[in-house]
């Protein structure tokens, strides 16, 4: 029988989606691309700035995107005025 575990890495595989994990500088966070984009789990996108990044632990991964937050555009963006404003 199918551990937990093992039955949520067999779906994941089957949707093959993009995942965006944060604080990509975190060893941990690193560590955990790895092991998703191995399994192909899904494709993975790094946020982090060149600085912070552990460029050479991204190298062995190809699989595995690098974002610069500062790069990414948010949804909001030149619409300050369709923002709820609190009371």
């Amino acid at each position: 029988m199918a551990t937990l575990i093992e039955k949520l890495v067999e779906k994941a595989s089957g949707a093959y989606r993009t995942l965006v994990l944060p604080e990509g500088q975190d060893p941990r966070v690193v560590q955990a691309a790895k092991i998703i984009s191995e399994r192909k789990m899904a494709k993975v996108v790094l946020l982090a700035t060149p600085a912070e990044m552990q460029w050479k632990a991204l190298r062995s991964m190809s699989a595995v995107e690098a974002m610069e937050p500062a790069t990414i555009a948010s949804p909001f963006a030149g619409h300050d005025e369709d923002l709820p404003v609190a009371a």
